[in-house]
C-alpha cells in the first residue's frame, strides 16, 4: 500500500509561503503492511523544508526524493522539478557537473546559458538539442547544493522560459533539512 506525501500550503495573498513536507508514515513493527527498507537517502531528506511557489505541489517518493509540479496555467506553463541526494564526488564545481551532464547526453549538445553561484553551491541553466534535431532545443536548469553533510541535486529538464527558471532557482535554493 502506497502512501500519499501531503504538503500543507497556506496560501496568503498570492505569497509563496513556507511548506513542511512530511514523508508518508512507516508501518509499524509487526503490522501486516509490508514496507520495503528504504534507501539512506530517503530518511535524510524526508523531513526537507522548502518555500513553495503559489499553485505548485511536492510529492514524496519511496526512493527518497521529491517531485514538485507547477499548475499549469498559460502565465506559468508547467514545469517538473525533481530533487535528490547526490554524491559529492559527482559535482564538487559547477564545471565538473557541466561536463558530466554533457558526458551524459553525447546525441545531444548543449549550451551553457546562465551560472549562479549560491552560497552553499551552484545553479544551471542549459539550452540542448538533439543533434539529429538541432532547431527544436529545450532549456534544462539544475541546481547542486550543499546541505550540511548532504550534497543534493535539483534538476528541471524542461523549463519553459525564464519565469519558471528563476522559480526552480527559488524553490531549490530554499530547501532545508
Amino acid at each position: 500500500m502506497k502512501y500519499l506525501a501531503l504538503a500543507v500550503l497556506l496560501v496568503a495573498c498570492g505569497q509563496d509561503t513556507e511548506a513542511v513536507l512530511k514523508a508518508p508514515p512507516r508501518a509499524a513493527k509487526g503490522s501486516a503492511v509490508a514496507v520495503a527498507k528504504p534507501i539512506a537517502a530517503s530518511t535524510k531528506l524526508a523531513g526537507l523544508t522548502v518555500a513553495l511557489p503559489t499553485g505548485w505541489t511536492a510529492a514524496y517518493d519511496d526512493r527518497g526524493s521529491w517531485s514538485f509540479t507547477s499548475q499549469r496555467v498559460p502565465e506559468h506553463p508547467l514545469a517538473i522539478t525533481h530533487l535528490a541526494q547526490m554524491s559529492a564526488a559527482v559535482a564538487p564545481s559547477p564545471e565538473d557537473y557541466l561536463a558530466l551532464l554533457q558526458a551524459s547526453t553525447k546525441d545531444t549538445t548543449s549550451k551553457l546559458v546562465t551560472k549562479q553561484t549560491l552560497p552553499d553551491g551552484f545553479a544551471l541553466s542549459l539550452e540542448s538539442t538533439l543533434n539529429a534535431d538541432p532547431g527544436h532545443g529545450k532549456r534544462a536548469t539544475y541546481v547542486v547544493r550543499k546541505l550540511g553533510a548532504l550534497w543534493i541535486e535539483c534538476a528541471c529538464p524542461d523549463v519553459p522560459d525564464d519565469a519558471t527558471r528563476d522559480r526552480v532557482i527559488a524553490l531549490c535554493s530554499s530547501a532545508k533539512l
